[in-house]
């Protein structure tokens, strides 16, 4: 117990010292939050109150997006179930999935408690009161952190104070895959249209036939995160683990479809399987027809996992992986019609890669 004490009293001497720190004060109207869900959320004094109807679930959300994080403060449970979902997505419908993380449960109500928790990658450590836990959480890569409140069979209340945040990004070892002028580093295969405009990668069909851009460097265990929009209809693509001879492609794909339903981030096998997984389906939901959307993709062994719009969409564990090794390429389907902009490439190695 001494030990995980001092743990505790290190990451508050951090805290305290650290100027990357950002406060998220309780102000009058919550800026920089919005309310989700059932019940209601407001600051008294220097206290965010949460409160929710018997049956239902409310959250208040942080206005902008996380990767890697740090998050403190100190929280009151009162009835209901309350806690913290991490990496948010919103879905249409007003649902709210995440990891969640309910670190109100079990503790004493009416009594303040100190809350630290870093989510790095997929490992979250949670400390509460000086007592650590950690556990993996792949479901969610990228989204806003919220208070989250369950209200239980007689209504929920849970109160915080001194929250603040560390933005850690994305982690180290990222390495560009673009320099935002020139495709230097890539090859075009094909004779479909690959240009470098205004800090994004730009490709347009020009023929019937498949295109692809691909890095001139190769890659085994690594994780890649893209940003793409797609314009005009018809099908593209990441390709990794590839090899290409002119326009004939052997290696797997992530899916790229413009449309809602059409398997983004799902995995199809060129030169072998086909499709070997689709995405969930709140994984198909969370696509973003005509506007910006983000794709991860993890390789480590015969593991992939995919996260779009920060929900994982696949994790497949592949004993007849036949691709372990090669490029990464984007791909413009056939038949004329694809076209796509990428933006914010970046790639880094995971262990064994």
């Amino acid at each position: 117990m001494r030990t995980i004490l001092w743990i505790f009293a290190v990451n508050a001497a951090v805290l305290a010292a650290d100027p990357v720190w950002e406060e998220l004060p309780a102000k009058p109207d919550l800026p920089g939050w919005k309310v989700a869900g059932a019940g209601e959320w407001r600051a008294v004094g220097e206290v965010v109150v949460g409160r929710c109807p018997a049956g239902e679930k409310g959250w208040l959300v942080l206005e902008r997006p996380l990767a890697d994080f740090e998050l403190a403060g100190e929280l009151m449970a009162g009835s209901g179930d309350s806690g913290l979902l991490l990496r948010t997505s919103q879905f249409k419908d007003g649902r709210l999935v995440g990891a969640d993380v309910p670190c109100g449960r079990g503790l004493e109500p009416r009594v303040w408690h100190q809350l630290y928790l870093r989510y790095d990658g997929q490992t979250l450590t949670v400390e509460v009161d000086g007592k650590t836990s950690r556990s993996e959480h792949s479901e969610a890569r990228h989204g806003p952190p919220a208070l989250a409140l369950g209200g239980g069979d007689f209504g929920g209340e849970v109160r915080w104070r001194k929250l603040r945040v560390r933005d850690l990004g994305w982690g180290a070892g990222w390495n560009s895959l673009f320099n935002g002028a020139d495709l230097t580093g890539w090859k075009a295969h094909g004779k479909e249209k690959w240009t470098a405009e205004n800090g994004e990668i730009v490709g347009q069909a020009v023929t019937d036939a498949y295109g692809y851009l691909a890095t001139e460097k190769t890659y085994q265990d690594f994780e890649c995160r893209i940003e793409f929009r797609c314009i005009d209809d018809g099908n593209r693509g990441l390709f990794f683990h590839s090899k290409l001879n002119g326009v004939d492609i052997l290696g797997v794909q992530g899916e790229i479809d413009p449309h809602v339903g059409g398997h983004s981030a799902g995995l199809y096998e060129a030169g072998g399987r086909g499709w070997i997984a689709l995405p969930t389906a709140d994984g198909e939901a969370i696509f973003r027809p005509g506007e910006w959307n983000e794709m991860v993709v993890r390789c480590e062994g015969n593991r992939t996992t995919t996260w779009l719009n920060g929900m994982r969409t696949v994790d497949l564990v592949d004993d007849k992986h036949r691709f372990t090794d090669g490029v990464l390429a984007l791909q413009l389907h056939s038949g004329g019609h694809a076209g796509v902009h990428w933006r914010n490439l970046w790639v880094r190695g995971v262990p064994g890669g």
